[in-house]
Order: C-alpha cells, then sequence, then structure tokens
C-alpha cells in the first residue's frame, strides 16, 4: 500500500457507523441530527425534521469519535407491481458534515444495510426510491444500481421542445 493510500485507510478506520431503528433513537441524538441537519439546509425546522424522521424505519448513523459526523434515514416500503410484492427502499434525509466529506464510511454501511434487506426477501425485486438534490448524489445511482431515471445517457425528444 502507498503512503497516500495508507493514509487514506487511516482516515476512514476513524469512523464508525450504527444501524437503529428511528423509533428508538434517544433525545439526544435525535436532537444532534436535527442540528446537523439544521445547520447545513434552509428552509425547514425542527418541527419538520422530527415529523420527517418519525416517518422512517431506520438511521444510519456516521461517528467520529463521539462526534455525530453525519447520518441518513430511510423507510422500506412494500406495494403492489406488476400483479406481484415487490419493495422499495425510500431514502430520506442525509447530511454529512462538511468537514467529514470524502469519508465513504456512510455509503458503506447503506449498501451493507440494503444488501440484509435484498436477503430478507431475495425473490422480491427491490427499488430505490431517492429523491436527489446535488451531483454528487446523483452519481451514486450509477454506482448502486443497475438501471435507474433519469439517466444521462436516455435520449428524450419532450426534453428538447
Amino acid at each position: 500500500m502507498t503512503q497516500a493510500a495508507n493514509s487514506d485507510a487511516a482516515h476512514h478506520s476513524k469512523y464508525q457507523t450504527r444501524v437503529v431503528a428511528a423509533a428508538t433513537l434517544p433525545e439526544d441524538v435525535i436532537a444532534a441530527m436535527a442540528g446537523l441537519y439544521l445547520g447545513n439546509f434552509d428552509g425547514s425546522s425542527e418541527a419538520i425534521f422530527r415529523e420527517d424522521l418519525a416517518e422512517k424505519d431506520e438511521a444510519i448513523l456516521l461517528y467520529k469519535a463521539d462526534e455525530l459526523a453525519g447520518f441518513t434515514t430511510l423507510k422500506v416500503l412494500e406495494f403492489d407491481w406488476h400483479n406481484s410484492l415487490a419493495r422499495a427502499v425510500y431514502s430520506g434525509d442525509t447530511i454529512v458534515a462538511p468537514r467529514h466529506w470524502g469519508q465513504q464510511a456512510l455509503a458503506f454501511a447503506w449498501i451493507a444495510r440494503i444488501g440484509e434487506i435484498k436477503r430478507q426477501a431475495p425473490a422480491l425485486p427491490l427499488f430505490w426510491f431517492l429523491l436527489v438534490k446535488g451531483h454528487r448524489t446523483f452519481k451514486y445511482l450509477s454506482a448502486f444500481g443497475k438501471s435507474f431515471f433519469p439517466h444521462w445517457a436516455e435520449h428524450r425528444a419532450d426534453l428538447k421542445e
């Protein structure tokens, strides 16, 4: 391993992640999540954040030592698709404090959790419903999905008009 790669590996190893049922999150963790969220997004409120969190099934928490460095939330939905049962994972709020950008521990924890969800019902199709607010998040679609829409290579005549 090169010195740069070794340094990068050491940087990422300082992060820990935990998957927690949203309904069991302690008040101090919810307050820290809300603070991180509201400190980085405009146009929301703590009440809106808490309402949204109450609708989610789980949170994946990212820590560096005792500091909450980021989190993502998710909800698993089951629905009828072409006369069969299917599942979708809805990605909720995701935020990483800017000083922790570049770590990939949260992304790896997320993909591991999605793998666990798929293993719970391997015969069911699994979709990812993601609301994308920026180009960095949009890039994850090609890393984590076999196909996705909208896709930058797809030609749509109605977009030219």
